[in-house]
Protein backbone atom coordinates (compact mmCIF):
# COMPACT_ATOMS: atom_id res chain seq x y z
CA UNK A 1 0.00 0.00 0.00
CA UNK A 2 2.86 2.29 0.51
CA UNK A 3 3.26 3.00 -3.41
CA UNK A 4 -0.28 3.53 -3.96
CA UNK A 5 0.32 6.93 -4.74
CA UNK A 6 2.66 5.97 -7.39
CA UNK A 7 0.12 3.67 -9.16
CA UNK A 8 -2.61 6.82 -8.78
CA UNK A 9 -0.16 9.41 -9.89
CA UNK A 10 0.41 7.26 -13.39
CA UNK A 11 -3.35 6.34 -13.56
CA UNK A 12 -3.95 10.66 -13.73
CA UNK A 13 -1.41 10.65 -16.25
CA UNK A 14 -2.85 8.01 -18.03
CA UNK A 15 -6.38 10.01 -18.35
CA UNK A 16 -5.08 13.21 -18.30
CA UNK A 17 -3.19 12.07 -21.94
CA UNK A 18 -6.17 10.52 -23.04
CA UNK A 19 -8.59 13.82 -21.84
CA UNK A 20 -6.17 15.84 -23.98
CA UNK A 21 -6.22 14.01 -27.54
CA UNK A 22 -9.86 13.92 -26.63
CA UNK A 23 -10.06 17.80 -26.13
CA UNK A 24 -7.37 18.75 -29.08
CA UNK A 25 -10.36 16.86 -31.24
CA UNK A 26 -13.43 19.01 -29.76
CA UNK A 27 -11.38 22.35 -29.81
CA UNK A 28 -10.22 21.75 -33.56
CA UNK A 29 -13.88 21.86 -34.68
CA UNK A 30 -14.05 25.30 -32.75
CA UNK A 31 -16.22 24.02 -29.40
CA UNK A 32 -16.40 27.02 -26.67
CA UNK A 33 -13.48 26.59 -23.57
CA UNK A 34 -15.59 28.25 -21.40
CA UNK A 35 -18.75 26.06 -22.80
CA UNK A 36 -16.88 23.14 -22.03
CA UNK A 37 -15.78 24.26 -18.85
CA UNK A 38 -19.63 25.11 -17.67
CA UNK A 39 -20.34 21.25 -19.11
CA UNK A 40 -17.75 19.51 -17.09
CA UNK A 41 -18.55 21.64 -13.87
CA UNK A 42 -22.35 20.02 -14.61
CA UNK A 43 -21.30 16.70 -14.77
CA UNK A 44 -18.32 16.74 -12.01
CA UNK A 45 -21.18 18.15 -9.74
CA UNK A 46 -23.55 15.39 -9.15
CA UNK A 47 -20.74 12.62 -9.73
CA UNK A 48 -18.27 13.77 -7.01
CA UNK A 49 -20.88 15.02 -4.39
CA UNK A 50 -22.57 11.65 -4.70
CA UNK A 51 -18.99 9.63 -4.39
CA UNK A 52 -18.25 11.82 -1.40
CA UNK A 53 -22.00 11.02 -0.07
CA UNK A 54 -20.82 7.19 -0.38
CA UNK A 55 -17.81 7.16 0.67
CA UNK A 56 -19.36 9.10 3.87
CA UNK A 57 -16.77 12.01 3.36
CA UNK A 58 -19.16 14.62 2.88
CA UNK A 59 -20.26 15.21 6.04
CA UNK A 60 -16.31 14.99 7.25
CA UNK A 61 -15.53 17.79 4.35
CA UNK A 62 -18.69 20.34 5.27
CA UNK A 63 -17.23 19.91 9.41
CA UNK A 64 -13.92 20.93 8.36
CA UNK A 65 -15.59 24.08 6.70
CA UNK A 66 -17.82 25.09 9.33
CA UNK A 67 -14.80 24.78 12.32
CA UNK A 68 -11.56 26.18 10.12
CA UNK A 69 -12.14 29.38 8.09
CA UNK A 70 -8.37 28.14 6.72
CA UNK A 71 -9.58 25.36 5.27
CA UNK A 72 -12.63 27.29 3.83
CA UNK A 73 -9.61 30.17 2.15
CA UNK A 74 -7.66 26.42 1.07
CA UNK A 75 -10.98 24.76 -0.68
CA UNK A 76 -11.52 28.22 -2.56
CA UNK A 77 -7.83 28.30 -3.34
CA UNK A 78 -7.52 24.87 -4.76
CA UNK A 79 -10.87 25.24 -6.96
CA UNK A 80 -10.17 28.72 -8.47
CA UNK A 81 -6.57 27.51 -9.24
CA UNK A 82 -7.58 24.31 -10.31
CA UNK A 83 -10.18 26.62 -13.57
CA UNK A 84 -7.55 28.96 -13.71
CA UNK A 85 -5.12 25.99 -15.05
CA UNK A 86 -7.80 24.22 -16.95
CA UNK A 87 -8.99 27.65 -18.36
CA UNK A 88 -5.52 28.26 -19.74
CA UNK A 89 -4.23 24.86 -20.99
CA UNK A 90 -7.50 24.02 -22.58
CA UNK A 91 -6.93 27.40 -24.50
CA UNK A 92 -3.04 26.63 -24.88
CA UNK A 93 -4.02 23.27 -26.76
CA UNK A 94 -6.54 25.31 -29.07
CA UNK A 95 -4.12 27.40 -30.08
CA UNK A 96 -1.44 25.07 -30.94
CA UNK A 97 -1.92 21.23 -29.94
CA UNK A 98 -2.18 18.83 -27.76
CA UNK A 99 1.61 17.25 -27.77
CA UNK A 100 2.86 20.46 -27.14
CA UNK A 101 1.18 22.07 -24.49
CA UNK A 102 0.94 18.96 -22.69
CA UNK A 103 4.93 18.50 -22.89
CA UNK A 104 5.55 22.30 -21.61
CA UNK A 105 1.58 21.87 -18.99
CA UNK A 106 4.30 19.39 -17.42
CA UNK A 107 6.84 21.92 -15.80
CA UNK A 108 4.28 22.34 -13.05
CA UNK A 109 5.79 20.31 -10.61
CA UNK A 110 8.78 23.13 -10.71
CA UNK A 111 5.69 26.10 -9.52
CA UNK A 112 4.76 23.21 -7.06
CA UNK A 113 8.20 23.17 -5.24
CA UNK A 114 7.89 27.21 -5.54
CA UNK A 115 4.54 27.73 -3.97
CA UNK A 116 4.78 24.99 -1.42
CA UNK A 117 8.31 27.11 -0.40
CA UNK A 118 6.28 30.61 -1.02
CA UNK A 119 2.91 29.96 0.49
CA UNK A 120 3.59 27.05 3.53
CA UNK A 121 7.46 27.96 3.98
CA UNK A 122 8.03 23.75 2.88
CA UNK A 123 11.00 22.34 0.75
CA UNK A 124 10.20 19.03 -0.58
CA UNK A 125 13.20 19.18 -3.19
CA UNK A 126 16.37 16.82 -2.79
CA UNK A 127 19.00 16.38 -5.60
CA UNK A 128 17.48 13.67 -7.44
CA UNK A 129 14.06 15.76 -7.82
CA UNK A 130 16.31 18.80 -7.88
CA UNK A 131 18.30 16.86 -11.49
CA UNK A 132 14.68 15.78 -12.66
CA UNK A 133 13.47 19.25 -12.60
CA UNK A 134 16.72 20.65 -14.81
CA UNK A 135 16.11 18.33 -16.69
CA UNK A 136 12.21 19.20 -17.45
CA UNK A 137 13.42 22.69 -17.75
CA UNK A 138 15.61 21.46 -20.55
CA UNK A 139 13.13 20.07 -22.18
CA UNK A 140 10.96 23.06 -22.30
CA UNK A 141 13.98 25.12 -23.51
CA UNK A 142 13.84 22.52 -26.12
CA UNK A 143 10.51 22.29 -27.49
CA UNK A 144 10.85 26.05 -27.22
CA UNK A 145 13.71 26.43 -29.61
CA UNK A 146 12.85 23.64 -32.05
CA UNK A 147 9.20 23.90 -31.90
Amino acid sequence: MESLWLYYAFAATVFWGMNCAFLEKLLEKGFPVSLLMALESCMALPLFLGLSYLKGTAKQGIDMMKDSTEVIYLVLAVSVSFLTATFFIFHSIQAKNATLAGLIEVSYPIFTILFTWLFFKQFHLNVYSGVGGLLILGGIAVIYIKG
